[in-house]
């Protein structure tokens, strides 16, 4: 599993925990700034993608997308 934190971040943020081949497994929407709450990926990942709080709403970001990146080997 992977945590993340927000204790030293000042805007919220939405997360995209990302599995091998790209696929989204778990998305947190507006994260709250400096918190000390863990957020966690729930499951294996092989990355997470932090985005501007809002971010996954506006382009409809959804469980079991996938994110097309050379980093991920999912690369156009």
């Amino acid at each position: 599993l992977t945590s993340m934190g927000m204790q030293n971040t000042y805007l919220p943020l939405d997360m995209l925990f990302i599995a091998g081949g790209g696929r989204i497994v778990h998305i947190v929407e507006r994260t709250v700034p400096l918190s000390t709450a863990i957020v966690s990926s729930r499951e294996r990942v092989v990355a997470v993608l932090e985005l501007n709080a809002g971010t996954v709403a506006r382009l409809g970001f959804a469980k079991g997308d996938i994110v097309h990146h050379e980093l991920l080997g999912t690369g156009r």
